[in-house]
């Protein structure tokens, strides 16, 4: 009994130390679970207001957000924001897609006036099919949305 008290001592004390010597690793492993759990949640949450945006399109009621402060409120923030000119006049585009599987998804867009009100928008669905190669037309690539 009195040999192995002192060899059972010197197993917890190395065990220790072994966790403390790499304690800053274990911890940036930790961290980097954390983010990738909150990065989780953020494109589920992106998705699901893209979901609400898409059923608000397909049902006509794009009226019901009238300016840019609404509809930012109701469906975060877009994915892609740009100045564009349309019909002669400088207006914001704003892009809406799911957060994964973005090349077969549906898309929104939102134009925006010098004001922020909600001028037109834009559902293109999503292509019924994606070629799997890079080879093909100029012009068949230009027939996509972006």
């Amino acid at each position: 009994m009195k040999k192995i008290l002192p060899l059972l001592t010197t197993v917890f004390v190395l065990s220790g130390c072994a966790k403390l010597a790499h304690l800053q690793e274990l911890l940036t492993l930790k961290s980097y679970s954390e983010e990738k759990d909150a990065q989780t949640k953020f494109i589920e949450s992106q998705d699901k207001k893209f979901e609400q945006l898409l059923a608000v399109v397909k049902s006509g009621r794009m009226g019901d957000y009238p300016d840019r402060k609404t509809a930012v409120k109701a469906f975060g923030v877009p994915v892609l924001a740009r100045s564009v000119e349309r019909a002669g006049q400088q207006q914001d585009e704003c892009l809406y897609r799911y957060a994964r599987g973005y090349l077969n998804s549906d898309k929104v867009y939102l134009y925006f006036d010098s004001s922020d009100r909600l001028t037109e928008w834009e559902f293109v669905p999503a292509p019924a099919e994606i070629s799997r190669t890079m080879e093909g037309s100029d012009e068949q690539n230009q027939d996509r949305a972006p």
